[in-house]
């Protein structure tokens, strides 16, 4: 929401100007979103939703209801969630639809149950095409039958393997022998867990993507002995280092294009304060870097260009930083230390030759030269305007508040707790 205007007195410093707060799991008025389709994000009761275009996603992955920003992705496979289907193929498994219930709430999970005697494997498949020397994120959710590990893996052409064990009882990773390191397991509602790992073909345009039934940290084992199987949902490849919300598809590959949260016009003018001020962010966004990119929590521009800015990201995983330029020219690049996975608190203030940062109740970074950028009009939330491909934060944002001065350096720090 947006609180009425006013001077900040002795007795009032505490009180944002502007408070956008997710956390109540509402949609703040005054942002406008821009994504072309559906998009899924997890509702409060647990289960995977879809948001219609241009809506705010109220997402609670992590417990705490936040605003998800995304960047644009695409699946990959075809019938994500038609294990049966003819765009996948299987060996030594029985397959059954609409088994148990799903992430989504639905009855609609595939049952993948071992056959046939002997030390053998027990799989399902879906071939890829992808472009050498990339990353891609291959993930699917499962949950323990009477089998309760699975094995992910992707075959290149080449013979070189990526591949992981998951414990779907313990949920945690047994193995991990991807080129990364990537493995990764996330808890869902009723049992249900999202496993993924990183791929990267270096000579090859074809991957062969496997999930496999596994016994005791093996993929081969006889089904005399240990019967069953596991349930699976929602399959999904998409190009980067790590995994975004599921996309489902049916017969065709499906993109989800970026989130782009902004306020503008008197949304933006009716808090703003051009010459002093002071911005809190709390925000899980934690993805990798591509390259030197910063990804933006927040950032304050004019015209959506970088000529005249006010930023708070992180340029890596362990940094938050608060970059300023005017009239072109850099004015202020501070950081703190920030924690990689979780929430961050980050509060950044500007003022003509001050400028500070401290983000989870560290001590402050500042700058005391520099001019304030003029001419701001628009707050973009989660995102950068210039590249949303890599300035999208892709996480969620859980609360923006603003001070219309440059607090002092007990407040900051307080505030960032």
């Amino acid at each position: 929401m947006i609180t009425p205007s006013f001077g900040l007195t002795a007795t009032e410093r505490v009180l944002p100007r502007l408070a956008l707060d997710w956390t109540t799991g509402l949609a703040q008025s005054g942002v406008d979103v821009t994504r072309a389709g559906v998009a899924t994000f997890v509702g409060s009761n647990g289960f995977i939703q879809s948001a219609t275009a241009d809506t705010q996603r109220i997402d609670y992955s992590t417990g705490v209801a936040g605003l998800l920003i995304e960047e644009s992705r695409t699946n990959l496979f075809t019938q994500s969630n038609e294990f049966d289907g003819a765009d996948w193929s299987s060996l030594n498994v029985a397959i059954s639809g609409t088994a148990t219930q799903s992430p989504d709430g639905t009855t609609n999970a595939y049952f993948i149950e071992g056959q046939n005697s002997g030390n053998l494997q027990h799989r399902v498949q879906h071939d890829a095409t992808v472009v050498t020397n990339t990353v891609y994120s291959f993930s699917v959710f499962a949950k323990k039958g009477n089998i309760t590990q699975i094995r992910m893996d992707v075959a290149h052409a080449s013979g070189v393997a990526d591949s992981a064990y998951f414990d779907l009882d313990s949920g945690t990773v047994v193995s991990d022998a991807t080129f990364d390191n990537s493995a990764k397991i996330e808890s869902f509602a009723n049992g249900w867990y999202r496993c993924s790992i990183n791929i990267k073909n270096t000579v090859d345009t074809l991957s062969n993507c496997y999930v496999r039934t596994a016994v005791n940290g093996s993929s081969t084992y006889n089904v005399d002995s240990y019967s069953g199987g596991v349930y699976l949902y929602g399959a999904q490849l998409e190009e980067g280092a790590f995994h975004t919300s599921y996309i489902p598809t049916t017969s065709a590959q499906v993109t989800r294009t970026a989130d782009v949260a902004s306020m503008t016009g008197t949304d933006f003018s009716d808090w703003f304060n051009a010459s002093e001020g002071t911005f809190f962010v709390q925000s899980d966004g934690n993805a990798p870097i591509p390259g030197s990119t910063a990804r933006r929590y927040m950032e304050v521009t004019e015209n959506s260009t970088v000529t005249n800015q006010i930023s708070i990201e992180y340029r890596t995983t362990t940094q938050a930083r608060l970059f300023v330029n005017s009239a072109g020219a850099s004015q202020a690049v501070i950081s703190r230390t920030k924690t990689d996975g979780g929430f961050n608190s980050v509060v950044g203030s500007y003022k003509q030759n001050l400028f500070q940062i401290a983000c989870n109740g560290s001590t402050l970074a500042n700058d005391i030269a520099g001019d304030v950028p003029s001419g701001l009009n628009t707050l973009k939330i989660g995102s950068g305007f210039d590249d949303l491909a890599v300035r999208c934060v892709n996480g969620r944002i859980s609360k923006i508040l603003y001070w219309p001065q440059s607090l002092i350096a007990n407040e900051i720090q307080a505030f960032s707790r």
